[in-house]
């Protein structure tokens, strides 16, 4: 279920993940020591990025939870429609 709900996740996010990857090796190739206003930089271009990640990754779990209830609604009745039938007098 994990890998399913990541493999969408992926799909959904990879240029906002790209672009924070592409951040993240900015700062590893950053030879000077970090100082604020390079910090206060990053901050600026990942805040945007990752507000859309969060709000994007939310929407994907709020839709994979939708299809489980969805698909657990259906269980219930086929469920029911078996137990139905077997109750039934068979036709013999």
């Amino acid at each position: 279920m994990d890998q399913e709900l990541n493999k969408i996740i992926e799909q959904k996010l990879g240029t906002h993940l790209l672009k924070m990857n592409e951040i993240a090796e900015k700062i590893e190739n950053e030879q000077r020591p970090l100082n604020k206003e390079f910090i206060q930089q990053l901050i600026e271009e990942i805040r945007p990025l990752y507000a859309v990640y969060i709000r994007r990754k939310l929407l994907c779990h709020r839709a994979f939870a939708d299809e489980q209830q969805q698909q657990n609604q259906q269980n219930i009745k086929w469920a029911i429609s078996v137990v139905q039938l077997s109750k039934q007098p068979s036709k013999q």
